[in-house]
């Protein structure tokens, strides 16, 4: 059973971190218990410990929407604690930074049982003796279900709440069939004919697994399928809570009749529809945007609560409280891996901001190098679909020390004075990951970093080697920009489709439906000349670039030039692929003739049937082997095992590309 470590702060805090002499911080990330698994959250604190005896703890959605509405829980919290009300948000047990649970057990009995646990772990950090929950979508059922179990929480706030268990998995299973139709949809467009009926790889997943199902890369088992069948908030014979106050989506509001039904069973219900959720709760998180009008209502609703009841003395700040937010999480030894016992740690570092990561090392000790995995997107430190996290526990079992860490702006690091947040491509990026292997080689002097990340994380681990930070090699997966410009979000789309578009087009071609919408003036002629026009530039570009090269002239941000530089000072290059992603083919493109080049120090993987995060579990899977194999060594090349829907390309051998002549220009064009 997983357990606490016994040290005290000053023999566990990392260099760098907060002394444990500095005042206590607002934000304070702890480790709880619930039943025999470890917790991971992060704790505000009123300013000045006002007394209030009101605590909140935040519900978190499932999946998707957890990842999506990271920002905005954030802000739901500061928003509380601005009112005198101390808030724990949390991660339940397997997902986020939370110990991970057994994949056939029953999630929502599981997570019920986390809400009541953090309600009590809220009590006994702050004293409060009244709980108010706050649960988003799934969040606020779990939030119902607890209520009931814990007499402590007599309040609480539902965000367009899942009011039917079985009405939401049917939810869930449509899209699953969606985004399957989208796939066979784009499939069949590439190939130019309709494609054959094809099982969705969630779908097929989820017969693989014994009845769980699948959706956007997060699981739900079966007994969770089962259980969650059986929920329905309108059924309930008593109202869970004294106080409600829910808020329901503007788009699709279904709320009103759980509100009128705990007015019947004798609670003081408050219904509000107000815009926001939709750009919260279903936009990527680099998208996302803070619904100000809900969290205002929660605000000022609190505000009222929290002046109804008695004020709570102030809890006594005993050292052993000082030092609970940073004992370590033990994970117990992996019995279907490497047979390690984690240690996890909380780690706040950087003089301005604060920054903030969580470092995953063995007990005994870390044997090999030190590995900092940086954000994909505007998506926390967990990663898309926690790949994050499961990669550090893995190498960490390896014998690597990891750091998953969130760059300045984003995730639950803080925010520079006079910048954005959520900002994908921050201006000081680079002196964050500065702090970061600072930071490691201060743990273990003279290790040898890997600096790792997906998409924008790739981005920032390639610009920080080209730099000269202390690293000994990146690992870069579906990188889709060496040069990043200011205008990169708003015309990324455009030069997706220049590299893409020609071969959907291609493939169009080929059907008699798509002649047909174009004789019909259907086609948007103007659009697809563009399209082809953007390729023709980026090929110019190519041409060009090789000319420079083959006069020994060095033309501004040349990417081979750039890459042979890096590997001379003897950085280590793994560059990974979903073999449809636009990156391969632009790294292709504007590395040209210095590829051959790089093969001693570089390496390419190319992995099939995967999309640009690697959101399916098998796709995961697979390129977590790939990783590990580059990273740890795994001996020979792996291939797809018999039956396995994915394939990976063995290391790649480096060729010269053909002279760019003009046949050759037309070639790249159609590709």
């Amino acid at each position: 059973m997983p357990a606490v470590a016994n040290q005290t702060a000053a023999d566990t805090r990392p260099a760098h971190a907060t002394p444990p002499s500095a005042p206590a911080p607002r934000r304070e990330p702890l480790y709880f218990s619930s039943e025999a698994r470890s917790l991971f959250g992060w704790l505000h604190r009123p300013a000045g410990d006002t007394g209030a005896n009101l605590g909140l703890v935040i519900c978190r959605p499932f999946g998707f929407e957890a990842l999506c509405s990271h920002r905005s829980v954030r802000a739901f919290a500061a928003a509380a604690a601005d009112v005198g009300v101390a808030v724990l948000y949390f991660d339940y047990a397997g997902t986020g930074d939370s110990e991970d649970l057994p994949p056939q057990a029953d999630q929502l009995r599981a997570w019920t049982a986390d809400v009541v646990a953090a309600a009590r772990e809220l009590q006994r950090r702050t004293g409060v003796e009244r709980i108010c929950l706050l649960g988003f979508r799934l969040g606020a059922l779990l939030a119902a279900q607890a209520a009931a179990a814990c007499e402590a929480i007599d309040a609480l706030i539902a965000v367009a709440p899942v009011l039917s268990g079985a009405s939401y998995l049917r939810e869930l299973q449509m899209t699953v069939l969606a985004q399957a139709a989208q796939r066979a949809a784009a499939a069949s467009s590439a190939r130019g004919a309709p494609g054959a009926p094809c099982v969705p790889a969630t779908l097929a997943v989820a017969a693989a697994s014994g009845g769980a199902l699948e959706v956007n890369g997060y699981m739900l088992s079966a007994a969770t399928i089962a259980a969650l069948a059986q929920v329905d908030l309108m059924r309930l014979a008593r109202a869970p809570v004294s106080e409600l106050l829910l808020l329901d989506r503007a788009d699709v509001p279904a709320g009103e009749p759980w509100a009128q039904a705990m007015t019947r069973l004798g609670a003081r219900s408050d219904y509000r529809v107000l815009p926001g959720f939709a750009e919260m709760m279903m936009t990527t998180a680099v998208y996302t945007l803070v619904p100000e009008a809900m969290v205002a209502a929660a605000r000022e609703w609190l505000r009222g609560l929290a002046g109804n009841g008695a004020r709570a003395p102030v809890p006594a700040r005993t050292p052993a409280a000082e030092a609970a937010p940073w004992m370590p999480l033990a994970l117990p030894a992996d019995a279907h891996g490497p047979a390690a016992e984690l240690i996890e740690q909380a780690v706040l570092f950087g003089a301005d901001p604060a920054l903030f990561g969580i470092i995953t090392e063995p007990r005994g000790g870390a044997r090999a190098g030190a590995i900092i995995l940086l954000n994909d997107g505007a998506n926390p430190h967990v990663g898309s679909n926690r790949l994050a996290v499961s990669l550090a526990r893995l190498w960490a079992r390896l014998g690597h020390v990891v750091l998953r860490m969130d760059l300045a702006g984003l995730g639950d690091s803080a925010t520079r004075a006079g910048c954005a947040s959520n900002q994908v491509f921050p201006a000081a990026a680079f002196d964050d990951i500065r702090a970061a292997i600072e930071l490691l080689r201060a743990r273990r002097p003279g290790c040898d970093i890997t600096l790792g990340g997906l998409c924008s994380g790739a981005y920032h681990a390639y610009r920080a080697a080209q730099l000269g930070l202390a690293v000994q090699q990146v690992v870069l997966v579906n990188q889709r920009d060496f040069f990043w410009r200011a205008d990169l979000n708003t015309n990324y789309l455009r030069f997706e489709l220049a590299i893409s578009g020609p071969s959907i087009y291609r493939g169009r071609a080929r059907s008699a439906a798509s002649w047909k919408k174009l004789l019909r003036g259907q086609a948007n002629v103007r659009h697809i000349a563009g399209i082809y026009l953007r390729r023709l530039a980026l090929v110019a570009d190519t041409t060009l670039r090789e000319a420079g090269r083959a006069l020994h002239i060095h033309l501004p941000h040349d990417l081979g030039v750039e890459l042979e530089r890096m590997l001379r000072r003897g950085v280590r290059a793994i560059f990974i692929y979903s073999r449809d992603d636009a990156g391969w083919q632009l790294l292709q493109m504007q590395a040209g003739s210095s590829l051959p080049r790089l093969v001693e120090r570089c390496r390419v993987r190319l992995i099939d049937g995967s999309d640009h995060t690697f959101t399916g579990s098998a796709a995961r899977a697979l390129l977590q082997r790939v990783l590990t194999e580059e990273l740890c060594g795994g001996g020979p090349a792996i291939a797809a095992e018999e039956g396995e829907a994915l394939a990976v390309t063995p290391a790649l051998p480096i060729a010269a590309p053909a002279p760019a002549s003009p046949a050759v220009v037309l070639r790249l064009m159609g590709e």
